[in-house]
């Protein structure tokens, strides 16, 4: 399950851009690949929206996760570094 929290959008013509604040709740059994048990995420994702022929539709999506945590053992959930957030304009909610 997916709560989309604080959304941002930004309207350019036929262009948005949209940063959604995200929290992620995710179960499984204790030998699957990833998830171990239940797993709960913060991240943010960046969209690119366009109009096409009249239409909104999704173009793009970019996730930078804040936190990752395994409730089951108690860890924190290994996340690679190029895909955490960080607190500058480095950040994917300031790309175009």
């Amino acid at each position: 399950m997916h709560d989309i929290g604080t959304q941002a959008v930004a309207v350019d013509g036929d262009v948005a851009h949209v940063t959604s604040y995200v929290v992620a709740y995710h179960s499984g059994p204790a030998d699957h690949p990833w998830c171990k048990g239940f797993v709960v995420f913060w991240f943010h994702w960046r969209d690119r929206i366009e109009r096409r022929d009249g239409h909104w539709a999704l173009a793009s999506r970019r996730i930078a996760f804040e936190w990752g945590r395994n409730e089951t053992t108690g860890e924190d959930f290994p996340l690679p570094d190029e895909m955490l957030a960080s607190r500058d304009r480095d950040d994917i909610h300031y790309l175009a």
